[in-house]
């Protein structure tokens, strides 16, 4: 009794693994039995094991789900022929008669045609790519996370008008897009009247985050008064799906740009800890203070900005 998988991914030859009487570990890492190339699987992402005349699917803790047929498969559950498992872009087909001669077939998901690229990139939540500007922003790495807001937002509308409100959400959009792609930021969607975007440079990251500060302070200043946005910078692995991008790196982000004021970069401790060494950056004011949702205090620092010089892209 066994199992022959092929296992298919965009760029690779095709590899041939057999299961008989031995567990094997499906994953990214080169221990695993059954590699997998693909930043969408974690380094150890579930198992397939004999059960008696039966093959049997044990989740080992994979980032992103694991789905049995468009559902989320559950621990323990019986892979029969005829069965399609999905991960991310990854599809998994189980084809055969019987156990004996079922094929896992791994076939990642045809990528959607380019679409044009604008100055800036568009928002897409569901559209988080693997590579971004030639850095990889897959899951399982580790990525740097901004958050930005915009203050006083809530009640613009109803003391500008819709119209003046407009052109101040424009001009608010436009100078942080542009920044955002000098520095190589993928917007992963907006939220609320801000952005959240990742970057594969910690570096980056601040360096886009000043020259946002820098440059919104050059902008001119209207009925609404100076265009004042908040921004809260963290350093972690994300999870995605089809839809959202979340985990716990991401919530964190969130509420260290809570705590910022307007015009203020606020960056996590471990962010710090991380750039600091670079020299590059200036840290101001190092407050303490407690994050919904996460336990105990936490050391949050500012970053320095100087309104009197312009960001340059990094060219590194």
């Amino acid at each position: 009794m066994e199992l022959k998988l092929t296992v298919r991914v965009q760029e690779y030859p095709p590899a041939e693994y057999v299961v008989d009487d031995h567990p094997m570990v499906v994953g990214r890492d080169a221990t695993c039995d059954i590699q997998v190339p693909s930043n969408y699987v974690s380094r150890r992402h579930f198992q397939i094991e004999p059960a008696g005349e039966e093959f049997r699917y044990v989740d080992l803790g994979g980032r992103n789900p694991v789905l049995l047929n468009g559902q989320p498969i559950a621990d323990g559950s019986t892979l029969v022929p005829g069965d399609s498992l999905s991960i991310a872009d990854i599809y998994i087909d189980v084809k055969g008669d019987g156990v004996s001669t079922g094929t896992v077939v791994f076939v990642p998901k045809a990528a959607p045609p380019p679409a044009p690229r604008p100055a800036a990139p568009a928002t897409s939540p569901g559209g988080i790519q693997n590579v971004w500007h030639g850095q990889n922003l897959g899951p399982g790495g580790t990525l740097t996370i901004m958050f930005t807001d915009l203050e006083k937002s809530t009640n613009m509308v109803t003391e500008l008008g819709e119209r003046e409100a407009y052109q101040v959400m424009t001009l608010h959009n436009s100078i942080l897009r542009e920044q955002l792609q000098a520095f190589r930021g993928h917007e992963a969607k907006r939220v609320g009247d801000g952005f959240l975007v990742l970057f594969a440079s910690a570096r980056d990251a601040l360096n886009c985050a000043v020259g946002i500060q820098r440059n919104l302070a050059k902008a001119p200043v209207g009925a609404f008064g100076a265009i004042r946005v908040r921004i809260g910078i963290h350093v972690g692995e994300v999870i995605w799906d089809e839809n959202d991008i979340f985990g716990s790196a991401v919530n964190f982000s969130a509420r260290v740009m809570s705590e910022a004021q307007g015009t203020e970069i606020l960056i996590s401790a471990l962010l710090r800890e991380m750039i600091a060494v670079s020299g590059e950056f200036s840290f101001g004011e190092e407050k303490v203070v407690p994050l919904k949702g996460f336990k105990g205090d936490h050391r949050l620092t500012q970053v320095v900005w100087d309104e009197s010089s312009s960001a340059a892209p990094n060219t590194r």
